[in-house]
């Protein structure tokens, strides 16, 4: 009896050692891991759509073993896939194989589901790839980041009001008015007001007072110039007529040239009653 314990006692003594040796790695061999898509990064188009692609290899003679891929985001970290699970993930053998995951795996679909109600600050979350070459060195990883669809503002910001100064001598050309397409007329006496007309192709609206404040973006301003008459003066299109006087004044306008949008807001008009060579000024400020 003495004996045979004894022998049993030698061979599980014996056996032990091997058991763990056969877990233990042999080599230096890692995997790898290249992503198909550039910068190891994806973005969902504006249907939540992505695709995620790519290789894991493993030196001639290797085998590779225990594929996974999780979701992380800040602490928290999900087990999505591993080559164990009987779904289409990973598709080869040996030491090569393929893989490639979307928005409709039904895993990732409902862990991202629950992880953006969860977080709805998150603009991003890593999805983590491993892979080992059995008995080989330590696992391979590969974060590649998905950025979620961001709503985009489709409005643009009017620029912040620039000053302006136009000055006529006489009947002189205001240079200044040029680049909008503008041109000012002023009658002979200082009574008689002045008139803002424009260039062919260029229009020129009447706008209410509180369009100024009111109207915030290009898309607006561009619509409301769109919608609206071209203003009419004495029976001619495209003019617009003001008193003119030494005076504080509130008067808005909008205008189409090239293809870009101004909204004028006249703030002072003076006056300088020197005859033939009345010099007129309109001062404000315009937005585009």
């Amino acid at each position: 009896m003495k004996a045979n314990l004894k022998k049993l006692f030698l061979a599980v003594a014996v056996a032990l050692p091997l058991m763990f040796t056969s877990c233990e790695r042999t080599t230096d061999d890692v995997a790898t891991i290249t992503i198909a898509q550039p910068g190891n990064a994806v973005t969902e188009d504006a249907n939540g759509n992505f695709t995620i692609s790519g290789t894991i290899s493993s030196p001639e003679g290797t085998r590779i073993d225990d594929i996974a891929v999780r979701l992380v985001h800040g602490s928290h970290t999900h087990l999505i896939a591993d080559n164990s699970r009987g779904d289409d993930t990973f598709q080869g053998s040996g030491n090569r194989y393929l893989f490639s995951i979307n928005q409709a795996h039904e895993t990732l679909a409902e862990t991202l589901d629950k992880v953006r109600e969860e977080s709805p600050e998150l603009t991003s979350v890593v999805l983590r790839f491993t892979a080992s070459v059995r008995n080989g060195g330590p696992p391979t990883e590969v974060n590649v980041t998905i950025n979620f669809h961001q709503e985009v503002d489709p409005t643009t910001p009017l620029s912040v009001p620039t000053a302006f100064t136009w000055e006529r001598v006489g009947a002189g050309t205001v240079q200044a008015m040029t680049q909008f397409g503008l041109s000012m007329i002023t009658g002979g006496n200082a009574d008689d007001g002045f008139t803002i007309l424009v260039t062919a192709g260029t229009k020129l609206v009447r706008l209410d007072v509180a369009d100024w404040t009111e109207i915030t973006t290009r898309e607006a301003l561009a619509e409301k110039i769109d919608a609206t008459p071209s203003a009419v003066h004495a029976g001619t299109n495209n003019r617009i007529s003001f008193v003119r006087t030494t005076a504080n004044v509130n008067h808005v306008f909008g205008v189409l040239h090239n293809d870009n949008y101004y909204m004028f807001n006249v703030t002072r008009t003076e006056i300088n009653d020197a005859g033939a060579q009345n010099i007129t000024r309109v001062i404000g400020n315009y937005k585009h």
